[in-house]
């Protein structure tokens, strides 16, 4: 997705790098047939889906809320200061403003990738 690649790109940089380096390692994130293989091994019917959940926000600003408690966590945590996690915020702020463009209306759209499987035996 393009925040979380906007959140490594900005963690990569040379102010947040000594502090940031290691996070994204805390994310396990595998494409479909990573799980169809592991669950392969261990039954023998499988449905695999992949769904985009569109969250139609009111700003960019709320993109970063709704992030803040999850996938922006674990890099705010380890600044130190207050003054280097609003800035680590606005960096990444500016940068989802060019992802995430307002709509005719006002809005932002925010696609949310999700993958689902049913396995049985």
């Amino acid at each position: 997705m393009p925040i979380g690649k906007a959140i490594l790109r900005i963690a990569a940089n040379s102010r947040w790098f000594s502090v940031t380096k290691g996070v994204s390692d805390l994310f396990t994130i595998h494409d479909y047939s990573f799980y169809y293989d592991s669950l392969s091994e261990l039954y023998h019917s499988i449905d695999i889906w992949e769904t985009d959940y569109f969250h139609i926000l009111d700003s960019q600003l709320s993109i970063l809320e709704m992030i803040r408690g999850a996938g922006l966590k674990p890099y705010l945590d380890r600044l130190e200061t207050d003054i280097d996690k609003k800035d680590f915020e606005e960096t990444v702020l500016k940068e989802i403003i060019k992802d995430y463009p307002l709509q005719e209306d006002g809005k932002v759209l925010f696609p949310f990738k999700r993958l689902f499987f049913i396995a049985s035996k």
